[in-house]
């Protein structure tokens, strides 16, 4: 579907601000940081689509008829677990798997 297909171009949006504030600011800033920062720089992007989105999900379940909205039901809280987890949870989850790497990579390097 085409909301489904939206929301994983999104996720590859979060990873993509990363990538590009980290060749920005460089290696000496924390990945936390670099994570706070892309996600504040898409945070309004992503508000603006998914409540674009969540409008006409949200008029097709209150005005269409009960096959509808067992259709957008589903949709609905889609989109607001997907606008969730690619803005507020991958960044977050990318810091901690680079630091522990990052981490690993000390090790061995002392090894």
């Amino acid at each position: 579907s085409l909301v489904g297909s939206e929301m994983c171009i999104r996720d590859s949006i979060i990873f993509d601000r990363i990538r590009e504030t980290k060749k920005r600011v460089g290696m000496s800033v924390p990945n936390k940081e670099i994570v706070e920062n892309s996600v504040r720089a898409s945070l309004s992007r992503t508000i603006n689509t998914t409540l674009t989105t969540l409008f006409t999900l949200v008029a097709l379940y209150v005005l269409g008829v009960a096959s509808i909205r067992e259709f957008t039901f589903p949709l609905i809280v889609g989109m607001l677990a997907g606008s969730y987890s690619s803005n507020l949870l991958n960044g977050p989850v990318w810091a901690s798997l680079m630091d522990k790497a990052e981490a690993r990579e000390k090790q061995k390097a002392k090894a």
